[in-house]
């Protein structure tokens, strides 16, 4: 066998090989990820992407065996010559195959020429080591085309024609009226990890969010709202219910949010809205009750960095590996839904998973903040030394508390808020260019904050400090005009507010489910406070906060100007006193722990917040369900430092 037929039959052979090898890659992601949704769009872009990312893996790794084989078998006088090819094709085929990963890779940011030109550079020194390598490559670069000549080219490119036109007929082919249905719409837009006070709105000094101000300016901002708890599994759980942790018992990695709760998206449902979900934490799913009520959710992945050779370079510390969708890829989807669905009255979450830990935002935004010294030293990648990612994984372990670590780690953070500020605006000017803006109740939200060593720790699901449970809450409501409310509230009481706001009980066929959501949310709606009148005289200008997670378990009661935090189980890595009280006007960072000097003020929080523990335990329903975690996802919790080796 010569060396053109040789190379013929080694790219047939590893081309089948490649395929058959990325079936069962394929089949091993889907089977690992039971929540993932498909449609058109999805599938057309695994035909686009998966099969020849497929093909080019398993070229790389059959082709230079299959070649020294065959050439070998013409005799010994021609091992030397089968090696040297076999070794061209090896370099070959593995930066071809880097090649087409980075370059679907890099759909994932925003394209520039400058990006543009950087791969064009690559692809020329990596052609020219193949080329250098061996000079039979040229044999291989004859067949490969011969190989593509005539009916083959032609399949070819009609199957790449068929799948982007399906894509492009999946997102097209609905019409674009504006919705005239009776009833407002409602868009929650919720973003992971997000710190009140690192929103441009909220007094902060760096320009990360300026689609986010500009919401801002046009709704209504509350400037002091604490969340439930300091990580998203109790949290979601109590902006979808309504109730505290305490009641729905949705505390912990395998807790399941139980079907006797009314989720919001089931009052909705109930009323004649779609209700439809776009998620890119993948721990807000199906199997643990979130999705109750939605009638289309979708929990908007990155599949890709699942497949083999993804986790092959993380492993090698080559490239980052997780799972979640970066913002692009969700806004994408909310336009892509919201132009199918506009035509009648919606219900729409979206959940932006950045900027959660890992922050790695797509460039320019990365390192848009960061100390240029510190920069040149950890540059976003780096084939010498360390990078971006080192830093960032060392920091989750917490090694790296030098102040120019933290702000390094901090810097990035901003960068993945700018990010997704841009992605978020994609979807507020969709809204605004169809008219939906007008008959759409946005409400911009967030989960729980972020940690910088303010208090000993880093990220989030540590304490009930303000850096962690004071999250940003925007509406903008048609009719309403633009104010800041100072005034203490509850991120829970979100539920009842868009309840009484879409005026919702009239359109209730079922009036007992009316009167079971009613006795069901804990909190009054803050509909009267938004139009200028007082809250509700049962708020009483108190809030509460709870995190039991593991071997960690801490209270937080506000009344007031003063703030109690019960530290009952106190497994952290930090040594906490039992109890601390600040008093967050004069000392909103809670540097000042005043357990000794207010002993009146204590004695009279921890009876009422012993109190408020007492008549929430009342309306639990006991333990929520429970849901044993799969290998996978405990591989996951412990990428994204919820859980330690």
């Amino acid at each position: 066998m010569n060396v053109r037929n040789a190379l013929r039959a080694a790219a047939a052979v590893s081309c089948g090989l490649g395929l058959i090898f990325g079936s069962g890659d394929l089949a091993r992601v889907i089977k690992a990820n039971p929540d993932y949704a498909w449609d058109p769009a999805t599938v057309a872009l695994w035909v686009v992407k998966g099969i020849p990312l497929s093909v080019a893996m398993g070229f790389a790794l059959t082709a230079p065996l299959t070649i020294l084989w065959l050439l070998s078998r013409r005799g010994d006088e021609s091992l030397d010559r089968a090696r040297r090819v076999a070794a061209g094709a090896w370099i070959f085929a593995h930066a071809f195959l880097v090649l087409l990963w980075q370059g679907y890779k890099s759909l994932e940011a925003e394209i520039s020429l400058k990006r543009i030109l950087a791969k064009t550079a690559f692809l020329a020194i990596a052609g020219f080591l193949a080329w250098a390598a061996s000079r039979p490559l040229a044999g291989l670069s004859a067949g490969v085309l011969r190989m593509f000549r005539g009916r083959a080219l032609v399949a070819t490119v009609m199957i790449i024609a068929l799948a982007w036109g399906g894509a492009w007929w999946a997102s097209n082919r609905f019409p674009a009226n504006v919705n005239k249905a009776p009833g407002r719409n409602i868009v929650i837009i919720l973003v992971d990890t997000l710190r009140a006070d690192a929103l441009g709105c909220y007094g902060y000094e760096r320009p990360t969010s300026p689609h986010i101000d500009r919401l801002a300016s046009q709704g209504v901002r509350f400037e002091n709202v604490v969340a439930s708890s300091s990580w998203t599994i109790p949290t979601v759980a109590s902006l979808f219910t309504g109730v505290h942790p305490v009641v729905h018992q949705v505390t912990n990695y395998e807790s399941v949010l139980s079907d006797k709760f009314i989720t919001m998206a089931e009052a909705f449902q109930a009323a004649g809205y779609r209700t439809a979900a776009r998620i890119s934490n993948i721990f807000v799913n199906a199997s643990h009750g979130y999705l109750q009520g939605f009638d289309d959710a979708h929990i908007v992945q990155n599949l890709f960095k699942q497949l083999f050779f993804s986790e092959l370079l993380a492993q090698a510390r080559i490239t980052r590996h997780y799972d979640f969708a970066p913002g692009n890829e969700l806004s994408d989807a909310a336009i892509h839904w919201l132009r199918l669905h506009r035509s009648e009255p919606f219900f729409l979450y979206l959940h932006y998973y950045d900027p959660h830990f890992p922050y790695d935002p797509p460039e320019p935004y990365a390192m848009r903040w960061v100390d240029p010294a510190m920069a040149k030293r950890y540059p976003y990648h780096a084939f010498v030394g360390k990078s971006l990612w080192n830093i960032v994984s060392e920091y989750k372990l917490g090694l790296r508390r030098k102040p120019e670590e933290i702000a390094y780690n901090r810097a990035v953070y901003d960068g993945e808020i700018r990010y997704v500020d841009g992605q978020i605006g994609r979807v507020l000017n969709y809204l605004e260019a169809t008219g939906l803006d007008k008959n759409t109740i946005l409400v911009f939200t967030a989960d729980h904050g972020e940690q910088f060593f303010e208090h000993g720790e880093r990220l989030h699901s540590k304490s009930l400090y303000n850096e962690e449970i004071h999250v940003p809450l925007i509406l903008r409501v048609p009719g309403y005009p633009p104010r800041v409310l100072k005034r203490r509230v509850r991120a829970l009481d979100l539920y009842a507010t868009l309840v009484e706001m879409a005026d919702l009980p009239r359109r209730w066929k079922d009036k007992d489910e009316a009167i079971r959501i009613k006795r069901q949310t804990m909190g009054p709606s803050l509909v009267s406070f938004m139009r200028g009148g007082d809250l509700p005289a049962m708020y009483q200008d108190q809030a509460f906060s709870s995190l039991d997670i593991d071997h960690v378990k801490k209270e937080a009661f506000f009344e007031g100007p003063w703030k109690l935090i019960e530290n009952i189980s106190r497994g952290d890595s930090l040594p906490r006193p039992p109890r601390e009280l600040y008093g967050i006007v004069d000392d909103p960072h809670e540097r000042h722990d005043l357990t000794s000097s207010e002993a009146l003020i204590l004695d009279q929080l921890v009876r009422k917040r012993s109190a408020e523990i007492r008549a929430m335990a009342h309306r639990s329903i006991g333990p929520a369900p429970r849901k044993v975690l799969s290998p996978n996802q405990e591989r996951k919790l412990k990428a994204l430092g919820y859980i330690n080796d």
